[in-house]
């Protein structure tokens, strides 16, 4: 187990930690400004084998749906480097956008999306098991 466990682990739990740390107030800020902006999102999955499906809604403080929202996802494998997929999901009907991608192997991914209209961003993640 000990062979396995050095030959697999890379060591590192963040990416680029001191340039994180450095900027940790510029993300307490951005989590404050996306907070103020009171939008709100509905982030579902439906899968049939390695093909996953994602679909987003997104709204604004009255429940209104927002559109043209220029809206990317990130499907990561926490445990396993290397498998990330990078995508952008299309506008479907008023708010809802979405993408189909398929999944190098199944278990746990974490789905990161991260939404902009206007220069205002909005981002949620939601963790996801793929059968």
């Amino acid at each position: 187990m000990a062979i396995i466990a050095v030959r697999t682990n890379t060591g590192l739990v963040t990416e680029n930690a001191y340039n994180k740390g450095l900027a940790y107030n510029t993300i307490i800020h951005a989590g404050d400004q996306q907070k103020s902006l009171g939008w709100h999102s509905d982030l579902s999955f439906t899968s049939a084998g390695n093909k996953i499906g994602v679909d987003f809604f997104l709204t604004d403080h009255n429940n209104m749906a927002l559109d043209k929202a220029d809206v990317k996802l990130w499907l990561v494998r926490p445990t396993q480097a290397g498998m990330d997929q990078s995508l952008v999901m299309k506008s479907q009907t008023s708010g809802h956008y979405s993408v189909e991608s398929v999944l190098p192997i199944s278990g746990v991914w974490e789905a990161r999306v991260s939404a902009t209209i206007n220069g205002q961003n909005y981002q949620t993640v939601k963790r996801v098991i793929v059968p």
